[in-house]
């Protein structure tokens, strides 16, 4: 039994009844088949939690591949799409004639695979949410996920995982993903408009997409006066060509690609 498979069984079941009820209390707008929320480390430690599970997934987890999958590869996922989708996953696996993940391998005729979104945390970790719904839920599931719903719930899993695995062994719930990085993609630069924003400023940035936009709680964040924050504030939108801060927030929280140009960076 290799180390994944111990994951899904061994692991999974010693906590299932905790790890369903986690996921319970995120109150996901519809049912779905499973859902595992992954972690991937730069040191190439990969966290692997099944909040929900089933022998569905065994193709998967018994396969002697399975602690070598190129997009549990922090690297790899730094230079993919911040929306990894089954069409640019399906890209990279013809390019080298193989399966590397988890839904390639899952997706069949009764069940869809819902795109990741990649989240950046500032320990060098990138996370997602590994979800399949049935087929006929595909429609209404992709919806929700492109209107937001599945990133609120990513964000509130993270919380509840830290709130609620007190008690949970997570050491049994990781392992060292042993596959090395593909460059996929060229390394990337910032946008030009991005390009010109000050150290500070990227500070202001990532303190604002990540859902900061008082001005005492963007100080507090970044450590800097208030005063500081407006003319940061000022200056950004000066730079970024919008109107007012209500314009700049709302391009910060879309500005998925150069959030991911700062985590490769390690900006902090």
């Amino acid at each position: 039994m290799n180390v994944v498979e111990e994951i899904y069984t061994k692991s999974y079941q010693r906590y299932e009844y905790k790890l369903n009820k986690i996921l319970k209390s995120a109150n996901l707008a519809l049912s779905v088949e499973s859902l595992i929320y992954h972690r991937c480390y730069s040191h190439g430690g990969v966290f692997a939690l099944p909040l929900l599970a089933d022998d569905s997934l065994s193709d998967y987890y018994t396969s002697p591949e399975a602690d070598k999958r190129i997009f549990l590869d922090f690297e790899t996922l730094l230079l993919s799409p911040t929306i990894n989708d089954v069409g640019y996953k399906n890209a990279v696996y013809q390019s080298y004639n193989q399966s590397f993940c988890v839904d390639h391998i899952l997706t069949k005729e009764e069940r869809h695979a819902l795109p990741w979104h990649l989240h950046y945390h500032p320990d060098h970790s990138i996370s997602f949410l590994c979800i399949f719904v049935k087929k006929k839920d595909a429609l209404i599931a992709n919806k929700l996920f492109y209107g937001g719903h599945f990133r609120q719930l990513h964000q509130t899993l993270d919380q509840l995982i830290l709130q609620n695995t007190f008690d949970i062994d997570l050491d049994g719930f990781t392992f060292k993903n042993v596959n090395p990085s593909k460059n996929l993609l060229a390394k990337f630069i910032p946008s030009p408009q991005f390009s010109e924003l000050t150290y500070t400023e990227n500070l202001c940035f990532l303190a604002i997409y990540n859902g900061n936009y008082e001005v005492k709680a963007l100080a507090l964040c970044i450590d800097r006066s208030p005063r500081t924050i407006e003319g940061l504030i000022a200056s950004m939108i000066q730079k970024l060509g919008v109107n007012n801060r209500y314009e700049l927030f709302v391009k910060i929280s879309q500005s998925h690609e150069h959030r991911r140009y700062l985590a490769y960076i390690a900006y902090k």
